[in-house]
């Protein structure tokens, strides 16, 4: 995990699998750690779009709760994830002499990290380091993920284990990602009855008819 203005690496961790479940464990120490972010970039890997039959996964799902916009890069282009994409080149070049016997993968890790952030200059930064001006967000986590919510006013609708809903005898298909979940409907400033998710207003809902 990398912050996109600083290169500042927040996390580096060896995870056992590329599920969201291995993947979030990461993400919700870190945050914990170094508060929420407005938005998070990823690619399109499992662990991100995981049931994401159209738009919107669990993943996306479980950031929006925490008020946090989620952005993926355009499938098979790397370079929307460049910053990462050359950490991870760099990280690479730098452990692979030292990966020759078996060892303990994560404390090399987070020696790397340790060097990255506070020892190496960044000609980006004008030779600074990134733990040299990198300031945390002032947006504490929560303790428990937060309940599914919706804006004052919204309609509420339940998912079955297909993700989709009834309104006044039409059917919506939302996807899989909502299988079982809450959702409001809520109309925008032009009067359009949208799908909403915590504070984010997805789509109209027509765009959902099946």
């Amino acid at each position: 995990m990398l912050d996109d203005c600083t290169r500042f690496c927040i996390a580096s961790s060896h995870v056992p699998d590329q599920t969201l479940a291995a993947v979030w464990s990461v993400l919700w120490d870190s945050f914990l750690a170094f508060g929420l972010p407005d938005a998070v970039l990823s690619d399109n890997g499992s662990a991100f779009r995981n049931n994401a039959t159209w738009r919107w996964s669990s993943f996306d799902l479980k950031l929006m709760l925490l008020g946090i916009r989620p952005t993926h890069g355009r499938p098979y282009h790397p370079q929307t994830q460049g910053k990462v994409e050359r950490f991870q080149g760099t990280m690479e070049r730098e452990l692979t002499p030292f990966l020759v016997r078996p060892a303990p993968l994560q404390p090399m890790l987070e020696t790397f990290r340790t060097r990255y952030n506070w020892i190496r200059p960044h000609e980006a930064l004008g030779m600074r380091t990134p733990g040299s001006v990198y300031e945390p967000s002032n947006r504490k986590r929560p303790a428990t993920m937060p309940a599914p919510f919706f804006p004052d006013g919204s309609i509420p609708r339940k998912c079955d284990d297909q993700g989709i809903i009834s309104y006044k005898a039409q059917r919506y298909k939302l996807g899989r990602s909502f299988s079982g979940q809450p959702v409001g409907l809520h109309e925008n400033q032009n009067g359009v009855l949208c799908i909403v998710w915590a504070s984010f207003t997805l789509a109209p809902l027509e765009d959902f008819k099946v």
